[in-house]
């Protein structure tokens, strides 16, 4: 690739980065940055280790027709249920490597498929606290990529 000279400039409100052909202009953001190492979870109860392409396959059958699905995080697998009063109930099961106490919690399927859609790892991680904390997805290929998910209220 043929090296080219980008010009840059900043102002308070605007930068600007030029190079021969294009120029690009964007606004900056004011006041604080958001504090989201905040609502990255520092610790977890139950680790489950998974195929990415088993999860990401199980995950597309259950949420076709309904988006929440219920997750029972269970010693050696997962099991996926999604219900819909008008599509019927889906069941998936498959095998997962797990560390600590047995756990239920549901998702937007929607949410962990588009996650597992742009990492290039074959394994993902999921760190659990709980049915009503946040959930951090990562891989063990990059520990720089972290995907922080907000489960969503089973009702019974």
């Amino acid at each position: 690739a043929e090296e080219e000279r980008v010009e840059v400039a900043v102002s308070e409100r605007q930068i600007m980065f030029r190079c021969r052909e294009a120029s690009l202009f964007s606004r900056l953001i004011t006041g604080q940055f958001p504090q989201y190492e905040q609502v990255i979870p520092k610790s977890s109860a139950t680790i489950a280790t998974i195929n990415k392409n088993d999860l990401a396959a199980a995950l597309d059958r259950v949420s076709l027709f309904v988006s929440s699905v219920r997750m029972i995080v269970s010693q050696g697998r997962i099991q996926l249920n999604a219900n819909g009063p008008d599509v019927g109930d889906a069941y998936e099961e498959i095998e997962a490597a797990i560390e600590g106490p047995d756990l239920e919690i549901g998702f937007n399927g929607k949410f962990l498929i588009d996650f597992l859609k742009v990492t290039d790892s074959e394994t993902v991680r999921m760190s659990f606290n709980g049915a009503r904390t946040p959930v951090l997805m990562d891989t063990q290929d990059d520990e720089n990529y972290l995907y922080v998910v907000m489960p969503l209220l089973l009702s019974e």
